[in-house]
């Protein structure tokens, strides 16, 4: 079973169900939610070690071998979601009741929880909004984000970037690295390739996908989603792809 939710604009993220096998390292610009729904999940972190059965978060950036044996639900939060910026970047169990449910949903196959999932997983991220206060982000960053995904298959130059938002390149640069501890190269990039794994999960060929998301070739494209998700481009392909954005 595997299905992609694409981005809900209520909760800056998607969800992926998948059999879970062991990823090499890696470093992804998005915090996650991994919900093991068969057995005990483990997190190889810089930071530290993790092996449970409940949810496990692990922030943006936190450079990770991931290992579980089954199936895991795994919800992607955005950079510009307040959940990742309450629990910041180390990985840690989260206790939450709507997890056991999420799990559940996640066993029920790819229909249910594209009906259900969505709402659960808002549930599930009001819990952790109610633990602490979000770091406020820049509304230039914020702004800078929304052009990077919107423009994600296009060329790009900080220079042009940060004429658009009225500042100067060095500055923007360290708004990224202040807020987001990322450089948006990395974010536009990150952005690219999860625009070229929603093609490739939804039936498109690795070269169609690559040429569609702007990369200069296929290679360069298993080369990023080894980076970002420690897996190679062919294992994300089949399944479905639901953008809930073309629902409202």
């Amino acid at each position: 079973m595997r299905t992609v939710i694409v981005r809900d604009r209520e909760w800056a993220g998607w969800i992926h169900v998948a059999e879970q096998t062991t990823t090499s390292a890696h470093e992804l610009p998005a915090a996650r939610i991994v919900i093991p729904l068969d057995g005990p999940i483990e997190f190889d972190a810089d930071c530290g070690n993790i092996r449970s059965e409940r949810a496990v978060y692990v922030g943006p950036q936190q450079r990770c071998v991931i290992g579980c044996e089954g199936q895991a639900l795994t919800v992607f939060l955005d950079a510009r979601s307040p959940e990742s910026r309450i629990l910041g970047r180390a990985p840690q169990v989260l206790d939450l009741g709507v997890s056991d449910r999420l799990r559940a949903v996640g066993l029920e196959g790819c229909d249910h929880l594209a009906s259900a999932g969505e709402a659960m997983v808002a549930e599930l991220l009001t819990q952790v909004c109610v633990t602490g206060r979000p770091k406020p982000l820049d509304m230039r960053v914020e702004a800078a984000m929304n052009w990077l995904e919107l423009h994600s298959s296009a060329p790009w130059s900080m220079p042009r970037l940060s004429r658009r938002l009225g500042v100067s390149p060095s500055r923007l640069a360290h708004l990224f690295r202040d807020d987001l501890g990322i450089s948006a190269r990395t974010l536009a990039l990150y952005y690219r390739t999860f625009g070229a794994v929603v093609d490739i999960v939804g039936g498109a060929e690795l070269a169609q996908g690559a040429v569609h998301a702007g990369f200069s070739d296929q290679a360069h494209l298993a080369r990023s989603v080894r980076r970002f998700f420690g897996k190679t481009a062919s294992y994300v392909r089949g399944g479905a792809v639901r953008d809930v954005r073309s629902d409202v």
